[in-house]
């Protein structure tokens, strides 16, 4: 019998854990996030792969019979979902056409369209203009790291160091030094930012730069917010004392 894949996220603080996120992947077709907080929360939400989408529902895991403590919320669907990771491709003034469904053909001809069109303002080899990247230091250190992860079964973040806590009165003429993208040679993974548009860019050493639209990137986030399910998780997560403080 094959092992369930299972993947796990912590946040830690100066040595101490502040919250644990565990994925399992029990299925094909259904998988379920685990959130551990101050205290075991003994709830779990479940997303079922559906016909039409994704279904989510919460439940109790100390009950002798789980299935009847589902908790069921309106179906995530396959639109819903790609218009949401659409969001992360656009950028001011080019915004991606709306799905209604992916049965339609001429909707998803002019998704793949779009999505030709905008890939070489996302995906394209270095040029030559100033950006903003890491001195090295506590901080770059740790965001190479980050970026270098992978996608390994288990990763720990920590926080004060993330913020360079020893390093927190340096100045930005302190953390960050001006080069142009296409001298800049990285080992791995690397990072940097432009001002004028704001983006982020991420620089391989193969010489291709992913750059990326800081405001889509945060629109695309609070999406997420809306997705259905994870807000009543979250708010049983309070209910049960295992999240006292606001939500990441």
């Amino acid at each position: 019998m094959a092992k369930k894949p299972v993947k796990r996220i912590t946040i830690v603080s100066r040595g101490a854990t502040l919250f644990k996120v565990v994925y399992k992947q029990l299925t094909e077709y259904e998988a379920i996030v685990k959130f551990h907080g101050e205290v075991d929360p003994s709830v779990h939400l479940s997303l079922v792969m559906r016909a039409m989408g994704f279904e989510p529902h919460i439940t109790d895991e100390k009950a002798s019979d789980r299935s009847k403590t589902h908790r069921f919320y309106r179906l995530l669907t396959r639109e819903e979902f790609l218009n949401s990771y659409l969001i992360l491709f656009s950028t001011p003034g080019c915004r991606p056409p709306r799905i209604t469904s992916v049965d339609n053909e001429e909707e998803m001809k002019k998704v793949n369209l779009w999505i030709k069109a905008s890939a070489s303002r996302f995906i394209h080899p270095p040029k030559h203009r100033r950006i903003m990247v890491f001195k090295d230091g506590p901080l770059k250190e740790v965001i190479t790291r980050l970026l270098n992860q992978g996608n390994p079964d288990a990763f720990t973040f920590d926080v004060e160091e993330f913020i360079n806590y020893e390093d927190k009165r340096l100045g930005e003429n302190e953390k960050f030094e001006w080069k142009f993208e296409d001298e800049v040679r990285p080992e791995a993974l690397e990072m940097g930012f432009l001002k004028r548009p704001d983006r982020s860019v991420i620089i391989s050493c193969s010489g291709v730069v992913v750059e990326f639209d800081n405001d889509a990137f945060h629109k695309w986030y609070r999406s997420l917010e809306k997705l259905p399910g994870l807000e009543e998780y979250f708010d049983e997560l309070k209910a049960r004392g295992a999240l006292t403080r606001k939500r990441p």
